[in-house]
């Protein structure tokens, strides 16, 4: 382990278990038996990866999980190096981005590159640099493991689904993009200590949810870096369709749009009130109808 001259590996087709650290802190080992760079396509008879066995492969972006694989100690994917997106760019690394699991397997699957227990109620993995600022967590999960999420360095935004009871330590962990997490009506998830660590104060994270809620109370605990806003509260931003800066002439009045939403982006029917703070220059009817009067702004 920890070879960074090691690029290319080519490993028995017999072989039924990948040791601890085998190939822990090889940064530049790109390919596993595949002849496509970035590609670790584990041989069709591993059994086991154990502990540490892939940690800080950071140029395997792709890990190819055989159908015989029933034993994964999930820190064989740990990632603790820190690196930039210049790293990247210059093609120094080139980080995981997906998780394929041969159908076949009974004990894990693959959705969309992210690993799962086989009845998709554990989320394993998230992979660190798999694209898209948003996810929204399935309804099928119930558990979101340690270092579930953790490291991913593209997320700003995470939906919890209905589903999900327990989150661990570190589930979240060293995710410095993430801004928002909308835990939805799940008002009594258990979240461990910790399970939201080694995140960005500046913006604060923000966690949405329902008053008295279990996602309220860790963000209090844990206020120095998470700030928690009611979803249930009225909506608190108004866009009108019209746009902000609107001009018009006296005798062409303008029916104004406008749609309400809370702080998690969900449209509201609450009562718009509609005031000119100049009459003179136009007026505004109850139903958002604006007719000028004179030349102005209001």
């Amino acid at each position: 382990n920890g070879d960074k001259a090691l690029v290319t590996v080519k490993l028995p087709t017999t072989l039924e278990t990948i040791g601890d650290s085998a190939f822990s802190g090889c940064e530049n080992l790109s390919t596993i038996n595949s002849s496509t760079k970035g590609t670790a396509q584990l041989p069709n008879n591993v059994k086991t990866i154990s502990a540490y066995a892939f940690t800080n492969c950071y140029n395997i972006a792709k890990f190819v999980i055989p159908a015989a694989t029933d034993n994964i100690d999930l820190s064989a994917f740990n990632a603790t190096l820190t690196y930039t997106q210049a790293d990247i760019d210059s093609g120094k690394y080139n980080p995981l981005k997906e998780f394929s699991v041969a159908s076949g397997n009974q004990n894990y699957k693959s959705v969309n590159g992210v690993l799962y227990n086989k009845s998709g109620t554990d989320l394993l993995r998230y992979p660190m640099m798999k694209a898209g600022k948003s996810f929204t967590i399935p309804n099928t999960v119930t558990h979101i493991v340690t270092a579930g999420m953790g490291s991913n360095n593209n997320l700003e935004i995470v939906k919890i689904g209905t589903g999900v009871t327990q989150i661990d330590a570190q589930a979240f962990n060293r995710m410095q993009t993430l801004r928002s997490v909308d835990f939805g009506t799940n008002t009594t998830v258990t979240i461990a200590d910790n399970a939201f660590s080694s995140l960005s104060s500046n913006p604060k994270v923000v966690f949405y949810g329902a008053s008295g809620s279990t996602a309220e109370a860790y963000a209090n605990k844990y206020s120095s870096y998470i700030t928690f806003i009611d979803n249930n509260k009225k909506a608190v931003k108004m866009t009108i369709k019209q746009g902000t800066d609107i001009y018009t002439s006296r005798g062409n009045s303008i029916k104004l749009e406008a749609i309400l939403t809370t702080a998690s982006g969900e449209v509201t029917s609450d009562v718009i009130k509609w005031v000119s703070n100049d009459t003179n220059v136009a007026s505004i009817s109850n139903d958002g109808t604006l007719t000028p009067r004179k030349d102005g702004q209001t």
